[in-house]
């Protein structure tokens, strides 16, 4: 088994290898190994998680990233054709735990609207099947 080189630390406990990190950098690293260089700049780390960063406070890349959003949820959600009952139509029971609203049953082919269950409900018929459901 090889021991583990030990380097002077300073006082704040960051400590210097003479090694480059995984990016090229030489200097010095954190007690928990990471260079302090690419943590205290990260735009030169990862420039795609920068840039998109940067273009998602501009107003015309909101806006039509809404609509394409807006236009992909009316294509997907079916349309209930009743409102919420407040109780599970499969079980019968008022939804409670950490999920406080009734999910919107549909089938994945048709697209079509089928009930309103809770979540203990809805992930056995993801898991067991579809039931035939009156």
């Amino acid at each position: 088994m090889s021991m583990q080189k030990i380097y002077p630390r300073d006082p704040d406990g960051k400590y210097f290898t003479g090694i480059p990190c995984k990016r090229g950098h030489l200097s010095k690293r954190y007690a928990t190994g990471a260079c302090i260089e690419c943590v205290t700049r990260p735009e030169e780390t990862d420039r795609r998680r920068m840039h998109y960063h940067r273009i998602k406070k501009d107003p015309k890349w909101i806006a039509k990233r809404r609509d394409r959003l807006d236009v992909t949820r009316k294509r997907l959600l079916p349309v209930p054709t009743r409102p919420d009952p407040g109780f599970c139509e499969c079980c019968g029971k008022p939804p409670s735990g950490k999920f406080k609203h009734l999910a919107l049953d549909h089938d994945h082919v048709s697209n079509k609207f089928r009930g309103w269950l809770c979540n203990g409900c809805n992930r056995a018929i993801g898991i067991l099947g579809t039931p035939s459901m009156a």
